[in-house]
């Protein structure tokens, strides 16, 4: 910390200190932003919340009654149809 006796001028991060550019509203989750910066998430309303292969938090949203959730070649979350 850097002061007199009237004013702090400065003080020094700890090196591990976790920051953001952004407001964090609360309710919502937190993920990385690159370094040691977060962000807020704010997910889809009704859905799953999933890992992205870019290790990004997001949503999978349902598209209506009665699906099958698989995946596709790829390896990627998708409704199936026609499966019974």
């Amino acid at each position: 910390m850097i002061r007199d006796n009237i004013k702090i001028y400065a003080e020094a991060n700890d090196p591990n200190t976790v920051a953001t550019g952004n407001t964090l509203t609360s309710n919502k989750y937190l993920q990385g932003a690159g370094g040691r910066d977060i962000s807020a998430f704010d997910p889809a309303a009704v859905g799953i919340q999933i890992m992205t292969a870019a290790n990004q938090l997001g949503s999978f949203a349902p598209i209506g009654p009665n699906r099958i959730l698989g995946t596709d070649a790829s390896g990627n979350l998708t409704w199936l149809t026609g499966v019974v």
